[in-house]
């Protein structure tokens, strides 16, 4: 999924809280945290 929201540069929204406010991220530097992340394991 990650792949082709990127190719559309859309935003993305994490760690939303109850009132809907979060921190937006570009797509691709969300897969370059996530994989960051997954190489720890």
């Amino acid at each position: 999924m990650i792949p082709g929201i990127t190719n559309d540069k859309t935003l993305v929204n994490v760690f939303l809280t109850p009132n809907a406010k979060g921190t937006i991220i570009s797509s691709s530097g969300l897969y370059t945290d996530l994989q960051e992340e997954l190489e720890q394991y």
